[in-house]
């Protein structure tokens, strides 16, 4: 009887010991329990181990003071200080040795963070997450799917190819890769940042393919905006002429980027003419009565993704003649969505003939934006149209063939494989026309929705075509003055910015910068005819045509996301963008500014006043029968009438 008790006791604990260091989804008894079966649950025994699950995590690991790194890897001496914010300061006697260090560094700090971010891009979610829900009818399958169909793997293999061009930006990218792979290495199970232990999943190899994703995501987050559907589908409802009232190519209340009456001293090249036929554009298929989904009206979660109205992003400097120094001042204020952690990760770089201050993107090398010792730059989302929807129309239900020009022409396919955290597997087979991508097709309602396309169509996305962007950084952290800055911009392809300078030597500039599409006035407002070579891109405006001014007599160079120039500029960026107030008040403020202090920096940083309804909630008031109100409306009343337009 002891033995039997004996015997029942220890399979009793080996079960239990199983159990513990087993994912419930794993195990084959509880497969029928689709609760606990969906990989929400780590393996408890490893995830409560003392020694090496979440307790592990909890003593604090703070970097503080000097660190003088002896890593194998490094070829000489190298050395890191953290301060008192914890901003590593990265000393390094050669540059390879420092961009090492600085992937290190980087991913000591932001690990999970930097990984997790190239699986939201390449749409790899599933395969650490399992198919689960995240909000509305987006699932982290869906959402796979969607990020394989925009075409993101794609473009970051194309960048990364174009990286490895050039002998500069290939050895930096390999430094950093290797440099977060050193840190990898040196890391057991019981180092793993806690989200690792809490998904049950390895940090596996950086690359420099990853840095590419990364840079490819903030193209996707700056410069995939679009809103050619549901632009369409009321043009189709109100007409031509409604749609050009009520969304107009410009605005009178305007106060762009580049001052007015700025001369383009350059000989412009031909604009493509607007075709004949623009008034037969494509036009989104009717939703169903009662679908209350339809292009107009937007799942939460796809309006989500494409970014909330209040992000944006500031940035001015000024003159010498308005500084208490003498000297030029530059504040960039990209104010993007809140994360935790930020996607910047602040660092100061230091090696021969360099030492630069500023913030990294997490996952990529070099300072993004900051200052060395001559010159300070910042950059603010241009926000220009470069992406457009093309409806396709294919020769049969196979989709091998596609119309235009008068001619069916191939499709090609690209096929991806979607791994699912419970071992099994999804196909994607995306076609490909020469405009780009056909994100979704007529069968796929949900991605359809998700994707603001109800028709089958083809993306054209800048960010899909070759660039080295990462190289404008790495040359900006070099750069000595006003041409150094120009030479290094030349490249830039996107997300589109506009780069803000200023130096030691009292120059001042500011550059709406990227890529753009040479297009007639309009084209990409609507969705595009796929068929019509007069729709296609006819090239790109000559990069340096882009808006440009330097040192203008107004003192100061400024940008808030507005229209980046005036009528006067011949080529077409978009019909709209930001609206005017913010950058008008802060170009009403740099007006009167003189003697400029860095506090004086911070405090227009700050600065919360309403240009919009200083403009329009007087005449409001004016017409409001106030006699007629009553209650909770007239105290309303009341206090707009003592309102000093103060957003506080």
């Amino acid at each position: 009887m002891k033995f039997l008790r004996f015997v029942g006791s220890l399979l009793c604990t080996l079960l239990l010991f199983y159990l513990l260091n087993t994912r419930l989804a794993d195990v084959p008894l509880l497969g029928g329990l689709k609760a606990l079966s969906e990989d929400k649950i780590p393996a408890l025994g490893r995830f409560l181990n003392p020694f090496g699950g979440f307790w592990a995590n909890a003593e604090p690991k703070n970097p503080v003071g000097n660190w003088k790194a002896t890593l194998p890897a490094l070829q000489d001496k190298a050395e890191v200080m953290f301060d008192e914010r914890l901003v590593p300061h990265i000393f390094a006697s050669n540059e390879r040795d420092l961009y090492f260090m600085q992937g290190f560094v980087m991913a000591k700090m932001r690990l999970w963070q930097m990984e997790f971010i190239t699986f939201a891009a390449a749409g790899r979610l599933s395969e650490v997450m399992g198919d689960r829900k995240l909000s509305g009818e987006m699932t982290t399958v869906a959402y796979d799917r969607m990020q394989r169909r925009m075409g993101m793997r794609y473009a970051a293999e194309n960048s990364w190819k174009e990286i490895q061009k050039d002998s500069i930006s290939k050895n930096v990218v390999n430094a950093f890769t290797a440099g977060v792979n050193a840190y990898i290495d040196q890391l057991s199970p019981k180092d793993y940042p806690l989200e690792y232990k809490i998904f049950d999943y390895a940090p596996e190899a950086w690359s420099g393919f990853k840095t590419a994703l990364v840079l490819k995501y903030m193209a996707q987050d700056l410069a995939l905006k679009t809103d050619d559907i549901p632009m369409t589908a009321m043009l189709e409802k109100f007409g031509a002429n409604t749609m050009n009232e009520l969304f107009p190519h410009g605005s009178r209340y305007q106060r762009p980027i580049i001052p007015e009456g700025t001369k383009f001293d350059f000989k412009k090249v031909a604009v493509p003419k607007v075709p004949k036929d623009i008034s037969a554009l494509p036009t989104p298929p009717r939703e169903k009565r009662g679908d209350r989904r339809t292009s107009q009206n937007l799942p939460e979660e796809q309006e989500k993704s494409w970014g909330h109205e209040n992000n944006g992003s500031n940035n001015w400097a000024i003159t010498g003649a308005k500084s208490a120094t003498n000297l030029p001042m530059l504040a960039s204020d990209p104010h993007l969505s809140l994360r935790l952690p930020s996607i910047w990760i602040e660092m100061q770089l230091v090696a021969p003939g360099l030492n630069v201050y500023g913030v990294s993107v997490v996952g990529t090398p070099c300072i993004t934006i900051g200052f060395n010792q001559e010159i300070a730059w910042g950059v603010t989302n241009v926000d220009a149209d470069v992406q457009d929807w093309y409806k396709i129309k294919f020769q049969d239900a196979s989709k091998k063939m596609y119309f235009h020009n008068k001619e069916w022409k191939p499709t090609t396919v690209r096929q991806e494989i979607i791994k699912i955290k419970n071992g099994t597997e999804i196909t994607e087979n995306i076609l490909f026309t020469h405009h780009g991508p056909v994100v979704a097709e007529a069968k796929d309602s949900v991605l359809a929705r998700l994707h603001r396309t109800p028709i089958e169509a083809s993306l054209r996305w800048i960010a899909h075509d070759a660039s080295n962007d990462m190289m404008t950084f790495y040359k900006l952290n070099h750069a000595r003055n006003y041409d150094d800055y120009r030479k290094a911009i030349a490249t830039f392809v996107s997300p589109a910015q506009n780069f803000i300078f200023a130096d030691v030597h009292n120059d001042i500039a500011i550059t709406p910068n990227g890529k753009f599409p040479l297009k007639w006035r309009g084209q990409g407002k609507y969705i595009l005819d796929g068929a019509n070579p007069e729709h296609d891109w006819q090239g790109y405006i000559p990069q340096n045509q882009n808006p440009h001014v330097k040192n203008p007599p107004r003192g100061y160079v400024s940008s808030a996301n507005q229209f980046p120039v005036d009528s006067t500029y011949p080529y077409y960026l978009h019909w709209r963008f930001v609206r005017y107030d913010r950058g008008a008040r802060i170009n009403e403020k740099l007006d009167s500014m003189k003697q400029a202090t860095v506090d004086s920096m911070r405090f227009l940083q700050n600065d919360a006043f309403g240009v919009m309804p200083r403009e329009v909630l007087p005449t409001l008031l004016r017409y409001l029968q106030a006699s007629a109100l009553s209650g909770n409306a007239q105290k309303a009343h009341e206090e707009l009438k003592k309102w000093r337009y103060e957003y506080k």
